[in-house]
């Protein structure tokens, strides 16, 4: 399992090593720079303090300077380090013990020469024209005391280093645990207790989480609800047809007369039909519940889709002496290609056209209008002239099970339910309206997806 804790731990430990090398790198030769300036002032002082005290001490009267070395022990480390020559009309009459006994430079200023197989820095200073003053290191000693300094940086890092895994490790911890309270508290729910997470104590960087959560929960609760109100309308609807398929064939048995018993069976096949079809739409409806799996969109014919519709209603529509018209686009032209998604839309015009022919008036027609905007919306109106539906009614049409009171026709009352939700699935819109001079208009748009 993937730890967040330590994920962090490891990527700041990286990154506090990453920075500190960096530091110490720019650090070390920043460093060795200052020591290259601050060495080399040195040199140009001393061989000037040099210089400004032989001269003074010159005898006057010309009297022979004897040659000297310096060439005692040198108790500091660094002493091997340093030189220096006083050269008296060219001859050599002073230098230090870890000098040479020839000149360590020529003219004046600053020189890089190679003496004893190490490389030295060399300042020479002629403060008269007798005296001659060379003052020198070797570059071993600023090399090793730029490397005394980058030692001691990472000797701070590495102490650092273990201190600052502990802060890390106990920081990081306590900045997920909101992590935690927000997973007890998604734990605490269940099925019957999906209220939303509080996170008005969460930080700014959680409640993007809980925001989903909480939309999440409330989603799971709308489709609870919905199961559990479809669920108990579905057994109250098919109580219905099933109680009367069961008095029906009681009647038939009883009786006696060969006519009765056939026009109780014929009212059997009725009722079972009728359970069949409303048996037919819920399943289309539960169908229709999980949005995600349902969208395949694809090129298809529209007309092709409308016309195939139409065809397989004809028979339906003959029995009630009904005409099917189709006009508007699909009526002058045979084809035109949109991106959807074939199966809603075979779905969706089926349940208009069944509902309109249901409800019609015989001897009468149904209208379906299609027709394709500039810019690829499509407009499907279906038209019947039965009996429609009143004002405070025709919203309600949409809701499950829902039939307006007074209707002469009976129905499972699901048409207009799955309608709206393919509508809903396909991000379009649909609108009831009153067909003049009576009967209802169904009008739907859909973007060309």
């Amino acid at each position: 399992m993937t730890s967040i804790r330590k994920k962090l731990l490891w990527r700041l430990i990286a990154l506090f090593i990453l920075v500190w090398g960096i530091v110490g790198f720019s650090t070390y030769y920043a460093a060795q720079h200052e020591i290259e300036e601050v060495f080399d002032a040195q040199l140009t002082q001393t061989a000037k303090m040099i210089g400004q005290l032989v001269v003074a001490n010159l005898d006057s009267h010309g009297t022979a300077i004897e040659k000297t070395d310096l060439l005692d022990s040198m108790p500091h480390k660094y002493e091997r380090y340093i030189s220096y020559q006083i050269w008296y009309r060219n001859i050599l009459f002073l230098r230090s013990a870890s000098a040479p006994d020839k000149r360590l430079s020529k003219g004046v200023g600053f020189k890089n020469i190679d003496f004893k197989q190490q490389r030295w820095r060399v300042y020479g200073l002629k403060p008269n024209k007798n005296f001659e003053v060379f003052v020198g290191e070797t570059l071993k000693a600023r090399k090793e005391l730029s490397l005394d300094i980058a030692v001691n940086l990472l000797e701070v890092l590495l102490w650092t280093l273990p201190v600052m895994a502990i802060l890390v490790w106990l920081s990081v911890g306590r900045g997920l645990a909101p992590l935690q309270q927000v997973a007890n508290m998604v734990a605490a729910r269940n099925p019957r207790k999906l209220s939303p997470i509080a996170d008005h104590k969460t930080p700014d960087e959680i409640k993007p989480l809980t925001g989903a959560l909480n939309e999440l929960l409330a989603q799971l609760s709308s489709a609870f609800e919905k199961e559990r109100r479809f669920t108990a309308d579905a057994s109250h609807e098919l109580r219905t047809p099933l109680a009367s398929i069961r008095v029906q064939t009681q009647l038939a048995l009883k009786s006696e007369n060969t006519d009765e018993q056939v026009r109780c069976l014929n009212n059997v096949i009725t009722g079972i039909d009728n359970a069949a079809h409303l048996v037919e739409q819920m399943l289309t409806l539960a169908r229709l519940e999980p949005e995600s799996t349902l969208l395949d969109p694809a090129q298809c014919d529209f007309c092709s889709i409308a016309q195939d519709v139409i065809s397989q209603h004809k028979e339906a529509a003959s029995t009630r002496n009904l005409q099917l018209m189709l006009i508007g686009d699909c009526e002058k032209q045979t084809t035109f290609m949109l991106h959807t998604d074939e199966v809603l839309i075979r779905t969706l015009l089926r349940n208009l056209l069944e509902n309109a022919i249901y409800y019609a008036t015989e001897a009468k027609h149904v209208t379906i209008s299609i027709n394709k905007s500039a810019n690829n919306q499509v407009t499907i109106e279906v038209c019947d002239d039965g009996e429609g539906i009143a004002d405070d009614q025709i919203e309600r049409v949409m809701d499950r099970f829902y039939r307006p009171p007074g209707q002469s026709h009976t129905g499972s009352g699901l048409g207009f339910s799955i309608v709206q939700q393919i509508v809903q699935l396909l991000n379009g819109e649909i609108n009831l309206q009153h067909n003049k001079p009576q009967g209802l208009r169904a009008i739907i748009k859909l973007p060309n997806s």
